[in-house]
C-alpha cells in the first residue's frame, strides 16, 4: 500500500528534474544541428514557426472572432479581454507541466 502513495511523489521528482533539464538538451540539439548542417536550417524552422504564428493570429481574429460575433453574439474584444490572464497561463507554461498531473492519474489506474 506504501507504494501506491509515494509513486506521485517519485512522479513529480523526477519530473521536476526532466522540466529543469530540458532546455539544456534543446540547446544542445540546436547547436550540433546547426554545427552539421549550417544556419540555414535553423533559419527554415524560424520562416516555419511565423508561419505558425500568423496562422494562429488569423485563427483567433477571423475564426474565432466570427464564431463569437455570429454565433454566440457576443463581442470578442470584451471576450478577448475576459481570458487574457487564463490564455497567458496557458500559452507561457510547458506541456510537461500542463500534463502532469493526468499522467499522475495513470498511475492511479
Amino acid at each position: 500500500m506504501r507504494e501506491f502513495y509515494l509513486k506521485p511523489f517519485i512522479f513529480n521528482y523526477l519530473l521536476k528534474y526532466i522540466i529543469a533539464f530540458a532546455p539544456y538538451g534543446v540547446f544542445g540539439l540546436m547547436a550540433w544541428v546547426s554545427a552539421s548542417y549550417g544556419i540555414d536550417v535553423l533559419l527554415s524552422l524560424g520562416k516555419v514557426i511565423l508561419g505558425v504564428y500568423v496562422g494562429c493570429i488569423i485563427h483567433v481574429l477571423l475564426t474565432m472572432g466570427g464564431t463569437l460575433t455570429f454565433i454566440a453574439k457576443l463581442n470578442p474584444l470584451k471576450f478577448y479581454k475576459g481570458i487574457i490572464s487564463a490564455q497567458s497561463v496557458a500559452f507561457t507554461t510547458t506541456s510537461s507541466s500542463g500534463t502532469g498531473a493526468g499522467l499522475i492519474m495513470i498511475f492511479y489506474m
